[in-house]
This record gives C-alpha cells, sequence and structure tokens, in this order.
C-alpha cells in the first residue's frame, strides 16, 4: 500500500472513530467500524458478481436493479452460486449510503441487512461462516446514544470512500491500524 492510500485509509478510519468516541470504548468502536467496513467489502464482491453473472458493465447496483425486478431467481442463483452468500439491491453498502443522503435511512434497515445477508446462505456450505457474523455490531446498544441512526449514518459516511479496489488487504490494513 503506497502512503497516499494508507492516510486515506487511516483518515477514513479516524473519521468514522471520532464519531464513536466519547459514546463508547475503542474495542467496542472498532467493532461497529470493521464489521461495516466489512459489509462494504462483501457489498462490493456482490456488486463485482452481478457484473460478471450479467455480462454487463456500468453501475453495478442499476444493473442488480433491473435483473432483481426482472429475473429475480437467476441473479440470485447466480450469485450465491458463485459466491455463497447474497445481499440484495436496497441492502448494499453504496444503497445505503444513498438512503442516508436521502434522509431516508434508518438504523433498522441495517439490522435488516444484516439479518437478510445472514439468512441467505442458510443450508448452504457457506452457512457456518456467516452464523453470527455481526454480532458484535450491537445496533440496539444504548451506547449510541439518543439517535443511534445518526450515528450509523455517519459513521456509514465517514467509510464510504475507502478503496477496495487497488490490489492490497484493506481489512487488515483496517484492523491493523484499528488495534495500535
Amino acid at each position: 500500500m503506497d502512503n497516499n492510500e494508507s492516510k486515506n485509509l487511516e483518515q477514513a478510519l479516524w473519521n468514522a472513530a471520532n464519531v464513536l468516541r466519547g459514546k463508547m470504548d475503542a474495542s467496542e468502536y472498532k467493532n461497529y467500524m470493521l464489521g461495516l467496513i466489512f459489509y462494504r467489502f462483501l457489498s462490493g464482491k456482490i456488486e463485482d458478481g452481478v457484473l460478471e453473472a450479467t455480462g454487463e458493465d456500468g453501475d453495478a447496483i442499476k444493473v442488480y436493479q433491473e435483473y432483481w425486478a426482472t429475473q429475480r431467481e437467476e441473479i440470485k442463483d447466480a450469485l450465491l452460486d458463485s459466491l455463497g452468500f447474497l445481499i440484495e439491491p436496497d441492502d448494499l453498502f453504496d444503497s445505503i449510503v444513498t438512503r442516508i443522503q436521502n434522509h431516508e435511512f434508518q438504523i433498522s434497515d441495517l439490522k435488516q441487512a444484516f439479518f437478510n445477508l445472514e439468512q441467505s446462505v442458510k443450508g448452504r456450505s457457506s452457512e457456518e461462516d456467516f452464523e453470527g457474523l455481526f454480532d458484535d455490531v450491537d445496533l440496539d446498544s444504548n451506547r449510541l446514544g439518543k439517535n443511534p441512526s445518526q450515528v450509523m449514518n455517519d459513521t456509514i459516511m465517514a467509510l464510504k470512500d475507502i478503496d477496495f479496489d487497488n490490489g492490497r488487504d484493506v481489512l487488515g490494513d483496517a484492523y491493523e491500524y484499528l488495534i495500535s
């Protein structure tokens, strides 16, 4: 990872930590941040999988929404077969970002998205890998303050620009930064 990429990642993590700092201990907010970063990573895998499965290029979310509306079972099967998990188009990280920007997001949306992801693997070989995956991201915690939706909105927005497309281990780098 070059120095500029490292600084961008660290700045995004710092900004997200600032949202949660003072509300909870660092060991707790690390769980929220890593959970959200991992969810963003998985969403990117779905977007890539959609373009690969459909043979189309362009805006993966729009392509996914079109296939979801017209060929739902086919695209679901293709993604589950290739990736072993599924995130629905409206639950993708970037779809959540858009809902935040449009003031249409509530913390219950994120809870449902996590639940839907975990349910997508039921009966599949990947089920054990996803069981309890987001248990450390306690979206019901009173530590999120009086407006937990706003806290999660701000945290998600701080993490939205992390670049996963440059071949580095962003999850590993983020984890190392957060434990240091």
